[in-house]
């Protein structure tokens, strides 16, 4: 297996989309494993303090469940069996000849109110762009780290 970070796919009229990147030799797998309240900092930003006392039962449930599938999905990309993972919505793959280049913006998004490490965007060789936020618990120097490690041939640009 390759290395691993996390991304934020923000969307609008729904709740965001947390991922776990797993970066390989040939391939970038992405995969959901949470959502709006990904962890302990997504949860006390996100809500004011009345709700957060009133959610903690079902937020400590989400997170355990959130760690086990983590520990499944890993056994599942070191063993291949990444196919099982992809049948799944949410989760895709980009194949390393798909993709034209990475860039690595580390302006804060208004999505989050500013509270983040920037944006990773994936530039696809068919002119697609795949655009997530980098969590605020993640660097930016992991992230690059994480990709040049894995996949060195890939142009990677740090804005």
């Amino acid at each position: 297996m390759g290395k691993s970070f996390h991304v934020i796919k923000p969307r609008i009229t729904k709740s965001d989309i947390y991922y776990k990147v797993y970066v390989t030799n040939l391939s970038i797998y992405i995969i959901k494993i949470g959502g709006q309240f990904h962890n302990h900092y997504a949860y006390e930003k996100q809500l004011p303090d009345i709700l957060e006392l009133l959610f903690w039962f079902w937020f400590k449930k989400m997170e355990k469940k959130q760690a086990d599938l983590e520990i499944e999905y890993d056994e599942k990309v070191n063993n291949s069996q990444v196919f099982d993972l992809l049948q799944k919505k949410h989760n895709f793959s980009i194949n390393n000849t798909d993709i034209k280049d990475i860039v690595i913006n580390q302006k804060g998004t208004l999505h989050t109110g500013f509270h983040d490490n920037g944006t990773i965007s994936f530039t696809l060789t068919n002119g697609k762009i795949l655009k997530f936020i980098i969590p605020k618990t993640i660097s930016r120097k992991s992230v690059t780290e994480c990709l040049k490690e894995a996949q060195q041939t890939l142009s990677i640009k740090e804005v």
